[in-house]
């Protein structure tokens, strides 16, 4: 016989929910409280119309079928389930309350409340998602609570008893979806006296007895609280009614936070990595311990949603190249939708903290990110197609660089010379002698009394006095180690020079001069001595240099 998954789908529906609204309505609903009744009915009539809409809309494969489709998160039904969830464990909580003349059965109350309001976060924001053996542990969770119900029901006049088996009935239903039908894919082709005329996505199922189990359960609790509080005040049923709501108002307003705070308190950036991954911003906090860094990104939901997106960052040494310490991770599948905006695009924000055991100073590193997908070959880097940040290779972009600082040192003796963005050239150390093609030793020590932004560029000349030529040497002060554009206040360090001279160098006298400029227009820094005289063209004498 050929059947159609949505016949199976739509028969299952019927199969679950015609009995268990039956007996609900018949048997259970009116020993509820007015308040309770309207409560559960309406949620019942609300999760109805939500799986009717799923089961027989035929949306556009776009914005519409993502809006209704039961196995995608950060919909309608994802939302409802969300506040179902959190409805009953508000409820559990005032049932609590109001039982509390009652410690065993307040204790029961009291305790399924908070671990339903986590259920409900984690539906929405997929916490599991980064659980180790989730399911295990969700099944431990569950068993608890039956455990708990059990023997609170020995305690409880028959009566009463009726509710802890409902509660028991509604979990036991809930974790048939949770845990066996969620490692469950599909069916296709022949399935035993059927053949099926296209693929059965058993999510639809275990939705299903998920949303209908947690509603038994909420039904369960709504009928404790009707016992402990049979008039409830008008306060508290206006805070129980508005539940719902307001709680799905607070998952949007906090899934959208990574959008205010990526306007707020990110710096902007725009890195585009292949297969439409793209930076949008990033915020990294710094200190001598560990570094915490948020990056702020887009990326298509096919990429984002299924795991296979993942994304590194490396802590560089500026001088070398090489990777201090780095971390890999997937992302976090949280997502920013905005439910009734199809052109919107979400900003997607993780977070990563790197753990440093020993941080080096007065040294430039950079804070490197790169993206990858899980790939049956490995984890395959994504290329970068434009960046308005410092690029390491085809892969890696520079989000930030910095120094850690050393503690400061006052001066103990006045500089040779000042430049002029409060840079000093404390001391220098050079020979008296040098023999053309021997390698020259020339060590300085630098201060800086503020905060350097640019790249400033040393260079070292030798002037011959007899014929006026000149060989000159160039490079950053402190080497590659340490760009002055990284220099911070209370700086206090020194570097050390090797130069190879010329094998043709001529012999005789050479006056030896050093100071700064700005590498993008060549031009000289000010310079003058420690009594605030300037050096003529800005150059520092050092001294005399024989060459034998």
């Amino acid at each position: 016989m050929l059947v159609n998954p949505d016949s199976v789908n739509r028969a299952v529906f019927l199969l679950l929910y015609a009995p268990v609204c039956f007996v609900s309505l018949r048997w259970l609903v009116p020993r509820l409280s007015l308040f309770a009744r309207r409560l559960t009915v309406s949620l019942l009539a609300l999760q109805i119309a939500v799986m009717l809409m799923a089961l027989l809309a035929r949306p556009a494969p776009t914005f519409d079928s993502w809006l209704w489709n039961l196995d995608w998160e950060f919909n309608i039904p994802s939302s409802l389930a969300s506040a179902q969830l959190a409805l009953l464990g508000s409820l559990a909580l005032a049932a609590a309350w109001q039982a509390r003349s009652r410690p065993g059965h307040a204790l029961f109350l009291a305790g399924i409340g908070p671990a339903f309001l986590f259920l409900a976060w984690d539906e929405y924001f997929m916490l599991h998602e980064h659980i180790a053996d989730w399911q295990r542990q969700y099944a431990v969770l569950g068993a608890a609570m039956l455990l708990a119900s059990a023997v609170l029901a020995l305690r409880l006049p028959a009566r009463e008893r009726l509710w802890q088996i409902c509660f028991a009935a509604g979990l036991a239903m809930s974790a048939v979806g949770a845990v066996i039908f969620e490692d469950m894919d599909r069916l296709c082709g022949d399935q035993a006296l059927i053949q099926l005329r296209g693929c059965l996505h058993l999510y639809t199922i275990e939705e299903m007895l998920e949303f209908l189990g947690i509603w038994l359960a909420l039904l369960a609790i709504a009928g404790q609280f009707s016992l402990a509080q049979p008039r409830p005040s008008r306060r508290l049923r206006i805070s129980l009614a508005l539940m719902p709501a307001l709680w799905v108002v607070l998952l949007l307003l906090i899934s959208l936070w990574p959008r205010m705070e990526w306007r707020l308190q990110a710096e902007p950036a725009q890195v585009d990595f292949a297969d439409g991954v793209s930076l949008r911003g990033f915020r990294a906090d710094i200190d001598a311990d560990s570094i915490a860094i948020w990056i702020y990104a887009t990326a298509p939901a096919r990429l984002w949603n299924y795991g296979s997106l993942g994304y590194s960052i490396h802590l560089v040494d500026l001088a070398s190249g090489d990777s201090i310490m780095g971390r890999d991770q997937h992302v976090s599948k949280v997502r920013d939708y905005w439910l009734f905006d199809r052109h919107h695009q979400a900003i997607e924000r993780e977070f990563m903290r790197l753990e440093l055991p020993a941080a080096p100073v007065n040294r430039g590193l950079a804070i490197a990110l790169s993206f990858w997908r899980e790939a049956d070959d490995g984890f395959p880097l994504l290329e970068i197609q434009a960046s308005d940040r410092p690029l390491l290779g085809a892969k890696q972009a520079i989000l930030q660089e910095f120094a850690f600082e050393a503690p400061a040192a006052p001066a103990t003796s006045p500089p040779i010379a000042r430049f002029s963005p409060g840079i000093s050239l404390q001391s220098h150390d050079m020979p008296a002698a040098a023999r053309p093609g021997d390698s020259l030793s020339v060590a300085f020590s630098w201060r800086s009394d503020m905060r350097i932004a640019d790249d400033y560029t040393q260079f070292l000349h030798l002037r011959h006095e007899e014929s006026g030529r000149q060989w000159s040497h160039d490079q950053q002060p402190l080497g590659k180690r340490l760009p002055t554009r990284l220099w911070y206040a209370g700086l206090a360090d020194s570097e050390s020079w090797r130069l190879a001279l010329p094998a043709d160098l001529a012999g005789g006298a050479y006056s030896v001069y050093t100071g700064l400029y700005h590498w993008r227009d060549l031009q000289r820094l000010p310079a003058v001595d420690a009594a605030g005289r300037a050096w003529l063209d800005d150059r520092v004498p050092l001294g005399r240099l024989i060459v034998e």
